[in-house]
């Protein structure tokens, strides 16, 4: 049985990234089933009723409780790492969504949890390489192997984006664009609001407090996509809005910072300096009155997303063959 453990009060990119491999796995042939938990409480059969009707068209099962066997492997992302512990005969697997959201959840469940209680912080220690870990991202690659994880203990699972948002933006070209440029407002807004305030005459548009499908529509009628906030893995909605055929903007930080996890052309990616803010307005000018000249930069880019399905699934082969 391989046990995949997710929030079950969280429905975001993460989560339906855990209920895709299930479902792969499943199709594979493999026995995989979900297994919620609630705040810190250990998985049980009353949690995840909401979430698993979110992401019903995997048809994932869910569990009431885990057994920790050597039968069994338990699935673990950067934010569950706080239930290692309780694993001593399962085969683990630490599948690395996110860096930069690993010290954020670790830190503070450490000091609210495990800290008053006297207990090590090595106890919690997942760079070891008796555990088997996967990444979403090349930053998690470069990040795990700088911790001292052995290459060939270093496996690839990515994500990709659903299929009905890969196949609602198939005749994107087609669609009328208009001059605006989006934005995602709990993302680098400090450096963001700088460049808004200082160009003059371009419409800006945040991304919230909108369904998937309306930001679909909204993508797919814009020309920019600017992104300054942090880059903790491969993000969704970069690709979305390149799929949808805006031209991307963003800065170098995290997976920004390679050409693996964001490969868009370098005049696109930008230091956080502030002589670069006429720069960045510069090239948002450009890409608003030549969309269409520069919008072609990044067919490379939205072929590639477009396959990142099938490279998943050849993936998820690999992985189970070790699981």
């Amino acid at each position: 049985m391989i046990y995949i453990v997710a929030n079950a009060n969280c429905v975001s990119g993460g989560p339906e990234l855990l209920h895709q491999f299930c479902y792969h796995l499943n199709k594979i042939g493999k026995d995989a089933k979900m297994a919620y938990y609630e705040k810190f409480s250990f998985p049980t059969m009353k949690t995840g009723a909401n979430l698993s009707k979110t992401y019903n068209r995997y048809n994932c099962q869910k569990v009431d409780k885990i057994i920790d066997s050597k039968e069994n492997t338990i699935v673990l992302s950067e934010g569950e790492l706080w239930f290692l512990p309780r694993f001593k005969n399962a085969k683990v697997v630490i599948w690395w969504l996110s860096v930069d959201n690993y010290y954020k959840s670790m830190e503070t469940k450490y000091a609210k949890l495990y800290a008053p209680l006297g207990m090590k912080r090595k106890k919690y220690n997942p760079f070891d390489n008796k555990y088997i870990h996967c990444v979403q991202s090349e930053y998690a690659r470069l990040f795990l192997f700088n911790k001292g994880i052995k290459k060939d203990n270093i496996y690839s699972l990515s994500d990709y984006l659903s299929s009905e948002f890969i196949s609602g933006t198939i005749n994107e070209s087609s669609k009328p664009k208009k001059n605006i440029v989006l934005y995602n407002p709990k993302k680098g807004i400090d450096f963001t609001k700088k460049i808004i305030n200082n160009a003059k005459g371009i419409d800006f548009l945040p991304l919230e407090n909108m369904t998937h499908k309306e930001m679909m529509n909204v993508m797919t009628s814009s020309k920019v996509y600017i992104d300054f906030g942090n880059h903790p893995g491969k993000d969704r909605i970069p690709r979305e809005a390149a799929v949808c055929g805006c031209c991307v903007i963003t800065n170098k930080e995290g997976s920004a910072g390679n050409d693996k996890d964001v490969p868009i052309p370098n005049e696109f990616k930008y230091d956080m300096f502030g002589k670069n803010i006429p720069k960045i307005i510069d090239r948002i000018t450009d890409c608003l009155n030549n969309y269409e000249l520069n919008r072609t930069l990044f067919d490379e880019y939205r072929d590639s997303i477009r396959r990142q399905e099938d490279i998943f699934v050849d993936e998820v082969r690999k992985i189970a063959s070790v699981l």
